[in-house]
């Protein structure tokens, strides 16, 4: 990096001022779509198709506006995830207003649920929508600050590739697969890009050499001399067992303790949307993989060089999907399927515990891979050329 991407002397103030000037520039013109759907309630198109064009006009369009805050800074105004970001930001607000609509505190999104995407009046759909309009704005806003002032926002992007994905994996399958399968309409295509674009985006980092210090000489030493990473391995252990198992409720087992969990405990696993086996299936034949590679990286740490870029996006994915679960078994509005059963006061402590293990562990394994083990090995750094990523020299080029 150069120097005054480090933040040096007063010549980075300037920098950090002159980009959240621009961040917010890019927040207010994403803060346009409620003007622009509120106009569109008074004049909305009456045909699904009409409504898909009209919607992938607006946002070429807005490319426009967008442009004009990066023109002459540089590479940004050729690079094209900061128009991702930038567009996303504004249909992360437009999001926000969805759920707003689901919940009934305003109508002014009602014309786009019933003529565009209707699963979206789900519990899922509503938190789904609250996520995006909340967390993955604040992280498109994040990630734009960090490229305008030349900081890398590598675990930042992972953890927003991870979050997306898995919700985009979930949305596509389960609205196509579950009871909501048979309203889908061209609208159902604006999600394509927002899949596409975050795999290309996290592929893009992951092959790029990360800056990561190398491991420090004392973690080479058996697990059993290592108690907490002996403690997280053991932990992805139990998270594999609660992928299987939920995998299997979701499937329809009928084995007795199994059958019992589904009908009696988390009653969502058997909902008719399609979301939670979606979500179930997701976490058996994806996470699964990264729990085991995590723990392959906990017990041979000096060729786990990788292991804070899985952390950042397992932690992102993990975030986003038990969130939009546990949303949709507990959040009062929107339209239920109708098998749908509340969880009981008797299984709510079995239910949350269940649930929350798979958010909290990823965090707090991310925290202790990006932050803790990084610190407590840089001052061995400068000793040692076997690093995790690049070298001092060329980390400008990790940007």
């Amino acid at each position: 990096m150069t120097k005054r991407a480090l933040g040096c002397g007063r010549k980075m103030a300037l920098t950090a001022v002159d980009a959240a000037l621009r961040v917010l520039v890019v927040f207010v013109l994403s803060c346009l779509a409620v003007p622009i759907c509120y106009i569109l309630n008074y004049h909305a198109a009456t045909h699904p198709l009409q409504l898909f064009l009209i919607a992938v006009a607006i946002l070429i369009v807005m490319v426009l506006p967008y442009y004009l805050v990066v023109r002459g800074v540089g590479k940004h105004a050729s690079d094209v995830f900061f128009y991702v970001f930038a567009i996303f930001a504004f249909t992360a607000v437009v999001d926000l207003f969805i759920a707003f609509t689901v919940d009934g505190h305003i109508s002014m999104l009602d014309f786009y649920l019933n003529d565009g995407e209707m699963y979206l009046r789900t519990p899922h759909g509503a938190i789904i929508n609250y996520y995006d309009g909340t967390v993955h704005l604040s992280l498109y806003l994040l990630m734009i600050f960090y490229m305008l002032t030349h900081t890398s926002y590598r675990l930042t992007g992972l953890f927003w590739g991870g979050s997306i994905i898995n919700s985009l994996i979930v949305l596509f399958a389960g609205s196509a697969t579950g009871v909501w399968g048979t309203v889908i309409k061209p609208s159902f295509l604006l999600n394509v890009p927002y899949a596409l674009f975050p795999i290309i985006f996290v592929f893009r980092i992951l092959n790029k050499r990360a800056d990561h210090p190398s491991s420090k000489p004392s973690t080479h030493r058996s697990l059993l001399l290592r108690p907490l990473d002996l403690l997280f391995a053991l932990a992805f252990v139990g998270l594999i067992c609660r992928a299987v198992f939920y995998a299997l409720a979701s499937a329809g087992s009928p084995v007795a303790p199994i059958r019992n969990y589904r009908d009696n405990i988390d009653t969502y696993l058997g909902d008719a949307s399609g979301f939670p086996l979606v979500q179930a299936m997701t976490v058996a034949y994806y996470f699964v993989p990264v729990f085991i590679a995590c723990i392959y990286g906990l017990v041979y740490p000096a060729n786990a060089h990788w292991l804070p870029d899985y952390a950042a996006l397992l932690a992102g994915a993990s975030t986003q999907a038990q969130i939009s679960y546990m949303g949709g078994a507990l959040y009062p509005s929107g339209n239920r399927s109708d098998n749908w059963r509340p969880v009981s006061q008797e299984a709510m402590p079995t239910f949350l515990l269940a649930n929350l293990a798979p958010l909290v562990i990823p965090q707090l394994f991310a925290v202790y891979c990006c932050l803790l083990k990084q610190n407590s090995s840089s001052s061995n750094i400068s000793n040692n050329n076997n690093s995790y990523g690049v070298s001092k020299q060329n980390k400008r080029k990790t940007n």
